[in-house]
């Protein structure tokens, strides 16, 4: 047991334990897509934009946002001390800016969008390698200094994870119809289950940085998925 895999119930090979959590959820949510699945087919070629490109932008990012959040959130847990406040700094943090990111994104060029959305990953990248060495030199700080200290962390990455989803939402709404946009909402919702849930067995099985890379490569993957749905949405224009 140790800080990047603090699971002292960790003591299965098969991970018993912590996949008949995942088995459980992973049906009950099949039964949730299952109607999704057949609106899907329903869309296929009725469209000039990729149907499967905009899907998987939607799956790949939901599913990265779930798992980033949840292993900021251990994380900050490590250096705040208190999970109620960590729970309410990072969990409202990254919703507040990153809701204020999606607002202010509207009034942003295209080329500046992908810009920043570049910098999701760089940024990520920079907390898995030095938010414990950041934590160390803060570590003799005040309680209300470490907060405010975390909130100033997390602000800019979650103004950015704003961003994407909404735009892309947007581009293809535009391309499409507003029930084919819903249909990417659900999607994310789905991959988002799934990710809170596989989490925890990546977590127990291989620890925390495991888990945020993971995350990370999604985020690289939707966000290349994203620019491309950007600049066919202005060449469809």
């Amino acid at each position: 047991v140790y800080d990047n895999s603090p699971f002292p119930f960790n003591i299965f090979q098969e991970k018993t334990e912590v996949i008949e959590i995942l088995v459980t959820v992973l049906m009950l949510s099949l039964l949730l897509i299952i109607p999704v699945f057949f609106l899907v087919i329903n869309s296929i070629g009725k469209y000039k934009i990729s149907i499967l490109k905009c899907l998987s932008f939607a799956a790949l990012t939901g599913f990265g946002f779930m798992l980033v959040e949840i292993i900021l959130m251990q994380k900050f847990h490590k250096f705040i001390g208190n999970p109620s406040y960590t729970l309410i700094v990072i969990l409202g943090g990254m919703l507040f800016f990153g809701g204020l990111g999606s607002f202010t994104s509207r009034y942003m060029p295209n080329n500046v969008k992908i810009i920043l959305t570049i910098l999701i990953p760089v940024m990520l990248l920079l907390k898995l390698f030095f938010l414990d060495t950041v934590f160390t030199l803060f570590a003799s700080y005040s309680f209300n200094e470490k907060l405010i200290l975390s909130l100033a962390i997390i602000v800019p990455i979650s103004f950015l994870i704003g961003i994407p989803f909404p735009n892309a939402l947007e581009t293809v709404k535009r391309h499409t119809s507003a029930e084919f946009a819903s249909l990417m909402f659900g999607i994310s919702g789905f991959f988002s289950t799934l990710a809170s849930v596989i989490s925890i067995l990546i977590n127990v099985t291989y620890g925390f940085s495991v888990s945020f890379i993971v995350g990370i490569a999604c985020y690289c993957i939707g966000l290349a998925l994203f620019v491309m749905i950007i600049k066919t949405g202005k060449e469809l224009n």
